[in-house]
């Protein structure tokens, strides 16, 4: 039974990884033509994403040291924005995102120029909504990062190199927000001719 597990286990591995290698995209290199059709739907675009101008300087000690690794280079301080007036912000902040340091600049990439492949690369989430699949391109041509994300209804779900170069996962759900009654459907807005 341990064997059969394990053998299902390695398939649905293998399956994840065959089907994320057919989906990761080819690009031409330099000086050569793209020879995907103009008007295929299934065009993936290749962007250049850069670290931004305030980032702070990452060395690679500090990406060997594990201490540093549960700190947040980035905002060391809880900003404005996060539970304003409560006690022990700065604590509660580091709470929610313990590992920063270590998704954004171990794991992660957020601190190099990288390149971001997908249908909306610079984007988590579909703009409409549903399926978004991406990859993260650093240096070696063959190894491309992936990401996966849904949404629909208030629920969103990713895994994978975001589009800021940091691994992350999450899964919530919260109500969709309700439609203003002030809005009016296509339908309502057409004149009445009378």
């Amino acid at each position: 039974m341990l064997t059969a597990s394990a053998s299902s286990g390695n398939m649905k591995s293998l399956t994840i990884f065959v089907l994320a290698l057919s989906l990761m995209p080819s690009y031409a290199p330099p000086g050569q033509p793209d020879n995907t059709p103009p008007d295929s739907a299934h065009k993936w675009n290749i962007v250049t994403r850069s670290p931004g101008t305030n980032q702070p300087p990452i060395h690679l000690r500090d990406k060997f040291n594990p201490l540093w690794w549960f700190g947040n280079v980035d905002e060391p301080v809880a900003p404005d924005w996060y539970l304003p007036g409560k006690a022990h912000r700065n604590f509660r902040y580091h709470l929610r995102n313990p590992c920063h340091n270590f998704f954004c600049y171990v794991v992660g990439m957020s601190d190099k120029t990288f390149r971001r492949a997908g249908k909306y690369p610079n984007d988590n989430f579909s703009p409409h909504g549903g399926w978004n699949v991406a990859a993260s391109n650093y240096k070696c041509p063959c190894l491309w990062l992936p990401f996966i994300s849904y949404e629909h209804r208030g629920f969103q779900f990713y895994t994978g190199w975001r589009n800021g170069g940091n691994f992350g996962i999450k899964l919530r759900y919260s109500k969709p927000k309700p439609v203003a009654a002030s809005r009016k459907s296509a339908a309502d807005q057409i004149p009445q001719v009378g």
